[in-house]
């Protein structure tokens, strides 16, 4: 069986049903700010999931620290994501589609990478946490 386990197909249907107010309204308003709340929602979503999915848990001691380094991490993007809607608004266009939605793909996958090398910081050093691998949250 190829993609994902049946396990976690709930996760991304329920992100997508999610979606779909955000990209109606994205569709209607054809505003930078409906494109900001769009790749707010999709990031947010996506990265939170691949914590569920793949990451360790809160029994480890280190967890909550790479939890708050990843949330303020979250929150610069974010904030890219507004000053560029800020910066779009201003200049009085509309970027298009497409662009849009790569710009997310590639923020999404730089800002997982990023959390991967912040878990692997942060990790203690024991011999308990020496062996600990992560494993990618989408099969290849």
């Amino acid at each position: 069986m190829t993609g994902l386990r049946t396990s976690y197909r709930w996760l991304h249907i329920v992100i997508w049903l999610g979606a779909v107010p955000f990209l109606a309204w994205m569709l209607y308003s054809r505003s930078a700010w409906s494109d900001f709340c769009v790749a707010a929602y999709v990031l947010t979503a996506y990265l939170v999931a691949m914590l569920i999915i793949s990451y360790p848990g809160s029994g480890n001691r280190w967890y909550r620290k790479v939890i708050v380094a990843a949330i303020l991490l979250h929150g610069v993007v974010l904030l890219a994501f507004a000053l560029g809607a800020l910066a779009l608004i201003a200049a009085g266009i509309k970027a298009p589609t497409l662009m849009f939605f790569g710009l997310i793909g590639a923020a999404l996958a730089l800002e997982w990478r990023s959390r991967l090398r912040l878990f692997e910081l942060f990790m203690d050093k024991d011999a308990s946490h020496k062996k600990k691998t992560f494993s990618r949250p989408f099969p290849q």
